[in-house]
């Protein structure tokens, strides 16, 4: 017989990724009481959800004030944890690795603690936080992964109980009461050209080295710099480097670049306008944009990287080539040479397939069974 209990859960994320956490707290919260821990800037609607904005705001920039707030954020946690007597702790990011080993053994003396590893490594010195992630992946009591390429890789690279590791889908939502719509005056300079353009491809989010956004941009001005499509890149250039700055630079004139963070409603707007969404990614797990795209029903090309491919279908409501310069040149000018309709069934293939196989109350029930009470 199944139990009624309540399970009570507190959710930590000092991202505020709500691209990853809304539809399970939504899910989570409708049979738990849930707790979430976030940015001050959090801004969605979660009724049922008790939300705390303790971590230090998006625009902060004080690195010794971010540090000092992370710690006085988790003092805070241990005391809602003695109060609330949580079941569960599970945490989205890690942001302070060498502290965190010790703050998670302070945790889970009183409760179960379980951690999302969106990513094997961080995209970005990685390599050298290998030692503190294998301390840290030891610590926790179980870790989720979206994917089972994802799960291969981290027993690949540490050592770690099988059994350890749960893997959880990542789940679609509409984002409903979530996106603010507002009025942009970037977002309205993209719609205004539609009309003179063929075709519009972007490439939205953060800008990193392993997301391949240099790759692209080579191609389109190399190959597609006098054709009549539009390329727009947008996103906060996180991660500066020769080869990106150097096809900025001579960027042709059918390309757009937007560097800035996007907020929530432009990133869904931009999405809903494209006609192609690209992820020439080097490297990745998983990606938020693929889950934009298929509320958008727009399609999207994207590399052989990751648990990416496990959630499409090629050539029915995606794109998916070898990680290689050649192949995402070759699908790309295939891709804009489609006419309008196919492009368009395949982004609503995108729609349908997400809303049928990735429902967060089903993923939500099979987190709470097989990792949160195992």
């Amino acid at each position: 017989m199944e139990t009624e209990r309540k399970l009570r859960i507190c959710v930590i994320d000092p991202n505020n990724t709500i691209e990853y956490t809304y539809g399970l707290l939504m899910a989570l919260s409708e049979k738990n009481l849930v707790t979430y821990v976030t940015k001050k800037t959090y801004n969605s609607n979660m009724p049922l959800v008790n939300v705390k904005k303790y971590f230090y705001g998006d625009n902060t920039k004080s690195k010794v004030y971010m540090g000092i707030n992370y710690i006085f954020t988790y003092i805070r946690i241990f005391l809602l944890l003695n109060r609330e007597k949580y079941d569960v702790i599970h945490i989205q990011w890690f942001k302070i690795e060498g502290l965190d080993k010790y703050l998670v053994g302070i945790l889970k003396r009183k409760t179960k603690i379980v951690y999302t590893a969106h990513n094997v490594l961080p995209h970005i010195n990685g390599e050298n936080k290998k030692g503190k992630y294998d301390a840290l992946y030891n610590e926790v009591d179980s870790i989720i992964v979206h994917g089972q390429a994802i799960k291969n890789e981290l027993l690949r690279e540490f050592t770690i109980d099988d059994n350890k590791i749960f893997i959880q889908p990542y789940g679609f939502s509409l984002l409903e009461g979530n996106a603010i719509k507002e009025k942009s005056t970037f977002v309205y300079e993209v719609m205004s050209r539609k009309k003179k353009y063929k075709k519009i491809v972007m490439c939205l989010g953060l800008i990193n080295r392993y997301k391949g956004t240099d790759r692209i941009l080579k191609i389109w001005n190399q190959v597609l710099g006098n054709s009549s499509n539009l390329l727009v890149i947008a996103g906060k250039i996180n991660e500066h480097f020769k080869e990106l700055d150097t096809e900025i630079e001579r960027k042709a004139s059918n390309v757009i670049v937007e560097d800035r963070h996007l907020t929530d409603s432009e990133f869904s707007e931009l999405s809903k306008i494209a006609d192609l969404i690209v992820l020439p990614y080097r490297n990745a797990s998983m990606s938020g944009v693929v889950y934009s795209a298929a509320r958008a029903k727009t399609p999207i090309l994207t590399t052989k990287t990751g648990t990416i491919p496990e959630y499409l279908e090629n050539g029915i409501d995606s794109i998916i080539v070898d990680n290689t310069d050649d192949s995402i040149e070759k699908a790309l000018l295939k891709a804009l040479n489609e006419n309008d309709d196919c492009l368009k069934e395949m982004g609503r293939k995108l729609y349908l397939n997400f809303q049928n196989k990735y429902q967060w109350d089903v993923i939500a029930d099979n987190l709470v069974k097989g990792c949160y009470l195992r």
